[in-house]
């Protein structure tokens, strides 16, 4: 006797789940084969399919509560779930303790059983394998359950009842069959369609929720870029120096360090400057903190509007010390520039009237200068070597570039060319790089002859 009928429209898509539930309705079927066979509940073989049916349903019910955990189904779909479970537990032993008080077992299997499971594996079952596909998508369980419980209209929720009753009577009309009974073979035609029915509907509301979920995902990708775009801002902003808008010492640092790195790997030359502003402190004491922020963002302006090649890079140090990174320039190309920005902060003209080393605003400069590929030099030698130098180009005069000359000894007579300098911008030129950043020039020259504390000093 077949107490239900399995179909696809029992599937729930998870396969674990759907070949037990074939099981367990095939030790259903059992059951009630038994029972109108044997005759008498009495019967080994009709304990025995009680035996195995309850067996199942436990292990099937454990396999099932510890998918929901390991998927992390919200919390109040498993508590759902686990009442339904003990439902059916107490309900086939109910029917195992009142077997013999029944006037026919077989008819109280077809009046209990079948319309649980229709109604469990169409119902919380369905919801139960929507929730899990949904987070797999992405989406947390909380929402998952909230999705799922809004397909669960009351549309749904009458169909289901209809299909649990329309179910019921056609495992009834069943049973009539398989007892000689054959009538009204209208009622499997109705619950076909209903079931067909409900598929279609279920479809359909699977459709409006995959809608709303390709909405909701393309909404956290918009969010998403959003937020790479705010980080990478974040990102410059922390590399660059709030005042003088230009790279700091944690920018300077990393790329110094690449820098010295590309050097060694391609056998190229790599200088470093160190400038300081003479008599700083000085002039933020005569003149005020203001201009002297004011001297460094024209003086850091004049630096970068000179290193315009490609690779040459500009920082603020620390306090009043820029840094230039001059990657394949040699030892002579390096002190060019250096004499370069010199002059063109002496042209700026910014008064400076407790300086001992001019009337305006000067700069003194340390470079250093090593092959990374040939000698041992660090990027800490190379970067304390254009401290010494700066340190002794402060202490022989300020307002004058000096060398560190590194001992050489050792490499090959054949080493790739570095880049030359090139020619010294105009005054012209800089002066207009400088108004692009928002600061003016004087037109005049320096009325005074550049000699003296003015000069750039030697090597």
């Amino acid at each position: 006797m077949s107490v239900i009928a399995w179909t696809e429209d029992f599937a729930t898509g998870i396969g674990l789940v759907d070949r037990q539930h074939r099981r367990l309705v095939e030790l259903i079927n059992r059951l009630g084969e038994s029972l109108v066979a044997g005759g008498r509940t009495e019967d080994r073989a009709v304990a025995y399919a009680y035996g195995r049916l309850r067996d199942h349903a436990v292990a099937h019910f454990s396999d099932e509560e510890r998918l929901m955990s390991n998927a992390g189904v919200d919390r109040r779909h498993r508590e759902v779930h686990r009442h339904a479970h003990a439902q059916l537990v107490d309900l086939i032993d109910s029917l195992w303790r009142s077997r013999t008080s029944l006037p026919n077992p077989a008819q109280g299997i077809v009046d209990v059983l079948s319309p649980w499971f229709v109604q469990h594996t169409l119902g919380v079952d369905r919801s139960m394998a929507l929730q899990i596909r949904l987070m797999r998508q992405g989406e947390s369980a909380e929402r998952a359950y909230e999705l799922a419980s809004s397909t669960e209209d009351s549309e749904s929720k009458a169909t289901l009842g209809a299909l649990r009753r329309l179910f019921q009577t056609f495992s009834r009309r069943n049973l009539a069959l398989e007892q000689g009974m054959r009538e009204r073979t209208e009622e499997l035609e109705l619950a076909n369609q209903a079931l067909l029915d409900a598929q279609h509907r279920l479809s359909r509301q699977d459709g409006i929720l995959e809608e709303q979920i390709r909405e909701r995902t393309q909404s956290l990708e918009r969010a998403n870029r959003a937020l790479t775009a705010a980080n990478q801002h974040l990102k410059d902003v922390a590399r660059t120096d709030g005042l003088l808008g230009i790279a700091n010492r944690a920018s300077f640092d990393e790329h110094f360090r690449g820098e010295w790195l590309r050097a060694r790997r391609e056998a190229l030359p790599l200088s470093l400057l160190m400038i300081d502003v003479d008599h700083f402190k000085r002039f933020n004491d005569t003149y005020g903190h203001p201009a002297g922020d004011l001297c460094l963002k024209k003086i850091a302006a004049a630096v970068a509007a000179l290193a315009h090649r490609a690779g040459d890079f500009v920082a603020r140090y620390g306090g009043e010390e820029l840094t230039v990174v001059l990657p394949n320039t040699d030892i002579e190309g390096a002190r060019t520039f250096g004499e370069q920005v010199c002059r063109q902060i002496r042209s700026i003209e910014i008064a400076h009237g407790a300086s001992d080393a001019a009337t305006c605003v000067t700069v003194s400069v340390g470079v250093s200068c090593g092959l990374p590929g040939y000698t041992s030099v660090s990027v800490a030698e190379l970067l304390n070597q254009a401290d010494q130098a700066l340190y002794r180009a402060k202490s022989e005069g300020r307002n004058c570039v000096r060398c560190f000359r590194e001992n050489v000894s050792g490499i090959p007579d054949r080493k790739p060319a570095a880049r030359s300098r090139p020619a010294v911008r105009s005054l012209a030129t800089t002066g207009r790089l400088l108004e692009g950043k928002g600061f003016a020039l004087s037109n005049r020259m320096a009325s005074r002859s550049e000699t003296g504390r003015c000069e750039v000093g030697g090597p």
